[in-house]
């Protein structure tokens, strides 16, 4: 796993063209400004959360993450 916290966009892709699939983020609002730019271009990737997530940014966090981890949404907690 790659991560990707505080890394801007072209370090993001350049690792992505070197073949990099995994990436990690631990700040919602961060994760949401950098993927935005990057999912569509690069659907091949698969994004993680790690660490704790507040309840009001589940949904935002859902938008661009396959994965949760350390956070409530890995304890069960629906999206609903």
């Amino acid at each position: 796993m790659v991560v990707s916290k505080n890394q801007p966009i072209e370090k993001i892709i350049e690792c992505i063209n070197a073949g990099a699939t995994l990436f990690g983020e631990n700040r919602a609002q961060e994760m949401i400004e950098k993927w935005s730019e990057i999912v569509g271009t690069y659907c091949n990737t698969s994004l993680h959360f790690i660490g704790h997530l507040q309840t009001n940014k589940v949904k935002d966090v859902c938008a661009y993450n396959t994965h949760a981890q350390g956070s409530p949404l890995a304890a069960g907690q629906t999206t609903d």
